[in-house]
């Protein structure tokens, strides 16, 4: 099982990880996605009753990524 920490990232990374997932590997850059980045602890821990994956409510951070077609 993964355990993550519960602490939220700063700024500066979350910035960087927005940066790093706008360059994907893909023709000319051109991959089209969204990021949807939930913070909210309730939130967190209905998706991960939903998914069956407690870790997912016990970080400080979780990101959905979702290819836009």
């Amino acid at each position: 099982m993964r355990h993550f920490k519960s602490q939220p990232l700063d700024k500066e990374t979350l910035n960087t990880l927005y940066e790093v997932a706008n360059h994907t590997a893909s023709s000319q850059f051109l991959q089209q996605f969204s990021i949807i980045h939930v913070t909210d602890k309730d939130k967190r821990t209905k998706l991960a009753e939903i998914c069956n994956q407690p870790p997912v409510s016990e970080n400080g951070e979780l990101f959905i990524f979702l290819i836009d077609l």
